[in-house]
């Protein structure tokens, strides 16, 4: 039964016309379904104490009390429920519980919403940078996550400035028979599309900018700066000025480019929440859109925990296996909190190559002190 391998608890409710016992109920956070008589939905819901959104929904509403509520004690029967200790558990469990529960529409039942990548499809002739919400697929490289569609096609706007890329894409579909435009009079663009650049030159940007795209930004400023002094030393001064420009788009880039990461591959993250109690802890890990959930500890015992937690992001068995629907789905979760500044959300460690075991440790105990 789906309700059996979706919750961990679940109790027969009273009749409607005996009295709730409040303190039957569960009383910790979690997510819970109310069903009918016959197993049919009523509700699904998130809450931070299960007892008190019960009570709300259960319990007659009072005269002249404003709105108009459902009278959902008259066809609830079974409460199932399963209990959660963090905003971020919530919500994960809500949105595993929703996928199976609410059918087609379940996604406006969610509390975040989409984020957006900055793709290229390597698989096209001639390939352009276009913002999308599925950043997967075998030819495609993906920019990203970042929060809002302005962010990301503002970012596909400099890569565009910095790689003098081509703005009318259906022109250079047409090269070498296409039209040039004005962006090649302002010196933005070398015309491959009527053939004054060569397509061969101009796909070599292309790779480029998805080099840079994906976060390796070290090797395309030392060429910048060689080329600014290049022209500086001929006087020049026209181009090293353009060099210049370039530079410092890539460098406004770095302060506030509002992504949470480089690409996909680099959406690694170790995410620290409370536990059942203040003195326990727990671990999600997260790998290029792969939730995983480990075992509370007690935070005594964090120093022990925390090597075997970083040995999941070196392991090979861990490979994304969900469907692309799911991952994506929980890129947008982590997002959401990631995202936010409220102190409930928990902590997000990004996974890099180099990680400091000591660092890791006492950023956990300064944020969970109990």
């Amino acid at each position: 039964m789906v309700y059996e391998r979706l919750f961990t608890n679940h109790m027969h409710l009273t009749r409607p016309d005996e009295p709730l016992d409040r303190l039957t109920l569960p009383g910790c956070g979690g997510v819970y379904a109310l069903t009918d008589s016959q197993g049919r939905l009523v509700l699904t819901i998130g809450a931070q104490s299960i007892r008190s959104s019960l009570m709300v929904r259960l319990c007659p509403q009072e005269s002249g009390a404003s709105g108009k509520r459902a009278n959902l004690r008259a066809v609830s029967h079974t409460l199932w429920w399963r209990p959660t200790y963090s905003r971020f558990e919530t919500s994960l469990v809500y949105l595993q519980v929703a996928r199976e529960l609410l059918g087609v529409d379940y996604r406006k039942q969610l509390a975040f919403g989409p984020v957006w990548f900055a793709c290229l499809d390597r698989a096209e002739e001639i390939p352009c940078w276009t913002v999308r919400e599925d950043p997967f697929g075998e030819e495609v490289a993906a920019a990203g996550p970042f929060v809002t569609r302005k962010k990301c096609a503002r970012f596909i706007e400099q890569l565009e400035d910095i790689f003098d890329l081509c703005r009318e894409h259906s022109v250079v579909q047409r090269a070498p028979r296409g039209q040039r435009c004005a962006y090649y009079d302002m010196g933005k663009c070398p015309a491959p599309c009527d053939g004054t650049s060569g397509i061969d030159v101009y796909r070599n940007s292309i790779e480029q900018s998805i080099e840079f795209a994906l976060g390796e930004s070290e090797r395309i400023i030392e060429e910048l700066s060689r080329r600014m002094e290049s022209a500086s030393t001929a006087l020049d001064f026209e181009s090293a000025q353009k060099y210049k420009e370039k530079t410092d788009i890539i460098r406004s880039i770095r302060s506030s480019s509002g992504r949470v990461a480089d690409s996909l591959g680099g959406f690694n993250y170790l995410s620290i929440q409370r536990g059942s109690s203040r003195k326990k802890i727990k671990p999600f890990f997260i790998y290029r859109g792969r939730i995983d959930v480990g075992c509370e500890i007690p935070i005594v015992q964090l120093e022990e925990a925390a090597a075997e937690w970083m040995s999941y992001f070196q392991s090979s068995d861990n490979k994304p296996d969900e469907c692309y629907t799911c991952r994506k789905e929980n890129i947008q979760l982590v997002c959401h909190f990631i995202s936010r500044s409220d102190k409930h959300c928990g902590l997000f460690i990004p996974q890099r190559v180099s990680v400091n075991l000591n660092e890791i440790v006492q950023r956990i105990r300064e944020r969970f002190r109990t």
